[in-house]
């Protein structure tokens, strides 16, 4: 079933991107990506060591960071000229997980607030976010793209 929502969403396209379109979506994707991570990871240290107002600085950035190159990553494996390989497909589940994981962390800082819950519950969703992002960002770089003319 998830193949036939994957081509209906290609359906709904208005016109195919070329090569060299998703080649420049693939690179901002991953020059946002990579560096989102480590914004990320950079984050969880300065916290570690009680940089509190930093750490929260870095995280937003590093967070918005992974998820606009997520955006652009989902767009390129959702063309029609983009090969279908096991790479697009685990990227394409990872980067459901990683907005359903995103959504899952603003609910649980929701509640963290209210409620008073542990701080360590929405973590464990920021790592689980952290991890995803750099799994797509894997799986991209691997992944191979088609060879534009003049490239």
């Amino acid at each position: 079933m998830a193949d036939d929502e994957g081509a209906a969403a290609r359906r709904r396209r208005p016109e195919p991107a070329d090569p060299a379109t998703l080649r420049a979506w693939r690179r901002t994707g991953l020059v946002l990506g990579t560096p989102g991570a480590l914004l990320v990871v950079a984050a969880v240290v300065t916290g570690s060591l009680g940089g509190g107002s930093t750490a929260a600085g870095l995280s937003a950035v590093g967070a918005l960071a992974a998820a606009a190159a997520v955006v652009f990553l989902q767009r390129v494996w959702s063309e029609p000229r983009h090969p279908r390989t096991r790479f697009t497909v685990v990227g394409e589940r990872a980067a459901r997980a990683f907005w359903a994981l995103w959504g899952l962390g603003v609910l649980l800082n929701a509640v963290r607030i209210v409620l008073g819950v542990p701080a360590l519950v929405p973590l464990q969703a920021g790592v689980g976010l952290l991890l995803l992002a750099a799994l797509v960002v894997v799986l991209v770089t691997a992944a191979r793209v088609p060879a534009v003319a003049g490239d």
